[in-house]
């Protein structure tokens, strides 16, 4: 038998940064982001043995354990041992992972990870089954608490439900996630309007965390005051983006984006960088109404909504200045596994 997964990976329009603890567990965080159609795959195919093979063709890594026991930390994709040690499967196995994008885009790819290699191994079981808030849940604290990773949620909810979501955030890891009702027309011309682009490596993981507990509040009074006051705003524009989107006022959208990135921005003096200035400075000259990071900031991807019919200027200006423009659609299943026989593919 081959069971295999895919989760996708999400941009985030607004919220960022509120879903981070302490912030979230004392006022309440919220988020708006949407999945879209670059996904992580994963493929476990058991054996008789209880032997593992770990191969990831992103970092183009291969790893051999004779057995559960045997796998250790090492800082050596740790990430895809941490979920195979919680998920304890009870059989050898092979399993391979590849993504559509590449580490560091800011798109939420670990939390992807996560979430497709628990939902590989969570769909051969038999009994004891996770369901879609379990295996969000399990995949974060797997990345907070055995990987001692600074991160919100939003990442992992996004992968686990797909499409375009409302996410609140409260103490006692409760998590509300709302789908975004909207008219087929008004997500088609959301979705034409929108531009992706990468910008650039975000640098290595440890440069990351730093600029998510920048924008951590602190505990004393005055930097506490401050982020607490920039990140009280953000949520404001989040809820006004979420009622924009709710009733198709898309250019009022592309306003509050912008916004937003204003607002970002004032967290931490390493969300920016002279080649992201840069990015949306053209962007903007080019017909953008807004735009903004898509995660922690410091490089990924960047993602715009252009004026009415002025994305393919948009497009033009970004090409020329060399950045990558990434086409995409919206993704509405999220999660998703499935098997079949051996028999049916070549496994040379």
């Amino acid at each position: 038998m081959i069971i295999r997964s895919r989760a996708p990976v999400r941009i985030s329009f607004g919220g960022g940064g509120t879903d981070l603890a302490p912030y979230c567990n004392i006022y309440g965080g919220v988020v708006l982001s949407a999945t879209i159609n670059k996904y992580v795959y994963v493929t476990v195919i058991p054996n008789d043995t209880k032997s593992i093979k770990i191969t990831s063709v992103d970092y183009k890594k291969s790893l051999t354990f004779g057995n559960l026991k045997d796998i250790k930390f090492d800082g050596d994709i740790d990430l895809i041992k941490a979920v195979i040690l919680r998920m304890k499967p009870d059989f050898g196995f092979d399993i391979t992972l590849r993504s559509d994008v590449p580490p560091n885009t800011g798109l939420g790819s670990s939390g992807a990870v996560a979430v497709a290699i628990i939902g590989a191994f969570n769909h051969c079981r038999t009994d004891n089954k996770l369901h879609k808030n379990e295996i969000a849940e399990l995949a974060y604290k797997i990345e907070s608490e055995d990987l001692k990773n600074v991160g919100g949620r939003q990442d992992q909810y996004s992968a686990v439900f797909g499409g375009i979501n409302y996410m609140e955030f409260w103490k006692d890891d409760c998590v509300k996630v709302v789908p975004i009702k909207i008219n087929q027309d008004y997500i088609l011309e959301l979705e034409k309007h929108l531009i992706l682009t990468y910008v650039g490596d975000r640098g290595p993981s440890g440069e990351v965390q730093e600029i998510m507990v920048d924008q951590q509040i602190k505990d004393s009074i005055t930097g506490s005051n401050i982020k607490t006051k920039i990140l009280d705003e953000l949520k404001a524009n989040c809820n006004r983006m979420f009622q924009a989107l709710s009733k198709g006022e898309l250019d009022f959208f592309g306003n509050l984006l912008h916004e937003s990135w204003k607002q970002k921005k004032k967290l931490s003096s390493m969300i920016t960088s002279s080649q992201i200035n840069k990015t949306y400075n053209i962007a903007f000259k080019s017909g953008a109404l807004g735009g903004k990071i898509t995660g922690a900031g410091g490089g990924g991807c960047m993602i715009f909504f252009s004026k009415s019919n002025k994305e393919h200027l948009i497009v033009d200006s970004l090409t020329k200045l060399g950045t990558q423009v990434i086409d995409f659609s919206f993704d509405m299943h999220g999660l998703v596994t499935w098997e079949l026989e051996k028999k049916n593919r070549s496994l040379k």
